[in-house]
């Protein structure tokens, strides 16, 4: 039984066009793909990638009570603290997991080394409140005391639905002579955290900071506040 005329004639048309078609998406995926790829080059991959930066700080509110009435005529120092290598991978926020597995943020960094950013803002706190009659990083002869630090945790921990604040850390003031420890303040603190953002988990870092850096101070203002300091030699020259 054959086909008539007519009815072949429009199968032969709608057969063409559906080639048209055919050959027009395989062309137009083509060309998508094409411009993708030169996008990618000429961005660089991943360097156009958008990132956020973070830092901890906090307003310093100086409580009279842990403050001593008057400096301690000493004079004091403080050393970059240190921090296992896993949080210095690119000054990238860390999400931990498990004990065993952790990863990564790749638009959540840093603003620089989570323990630079810590040293800076202890010290800072510290000078605030002016405990010591001098006190800072660097001097030409050797401090009588030093602070030292270990940063050994800072991580978003997975609990909860959005993660908690995983910030665990060591606070020592040493003798700089022979580095035995006069007071020492460790805390190991996870906050749950409401909301998802990772300005909310830095911040929680920062308060977390806030409040044990006083009960650092209030321990070294317990430490010395009864002390009795021995004053300086001075030599009459005839």
């Amino acid at each position: 039984m054959s086909l008539p005329e007519s009815l072949k004639k429009i199968l032969l048309q709608l057969l063409e066009e559906s080639q048209v078609v055919t050959f027009l998406k395989i062309n137009l995926t083509r060309l998508i793909l094409l411009v993708v790829f030169l996008l990618t080059i000429g961005c660089g991959g991943t360097s156009s990638l958008v990132r956020n930066y973070y830092l901890l700080d906090y307003p310093i509110v100086v409580k009279n009570e842990i403050k001593p009435q008057k400096p301690f005529p000493i004079k004091v120092g403080i050393k970059r603290f240190t921090i296992p290598s896993i949080y210095e991978r690119d000054n990238k926020v860390v999400f931990r997991s498990s004990q065993f597995q952790l990863r990564y943020y790749a638009r959540e960094v840093y603003v620089a080394k989570p323990n630079i950013l810590i040293t800076d803002l202890v010290a800072k706190h510290i000078k605030q409140y002016g405990i010591f009659e001098q006190f800072g990083k660097e001097f030409i002869d050797s401090p009588d005391y030093e602070i030292i630090g270990s940063v050994d945790a800072i991580e978003r921990y997975d609990i909860g639905e959005f993660g908690g604040a995983h910030f665990a850390m060591t606070l020592k003031l040493v003798h700089s002579n022979d580095y035995n420890v006069v007071v020492e303040h460790k805390f190991n603190i996870i906050e749950k955290l409401y909301n998802p953002q990772t300005s909310a988990l830095v911040k929680e870092f920062s308060q977390i900071l806030d409040s044990q850096t006083d009960n650092f101070i209030e321990k070294i203002n317990e430490f010395f506040k009864d002390k009795k300091f021995q004053k300086e030699k001075v030599e009459n020259v005839n």
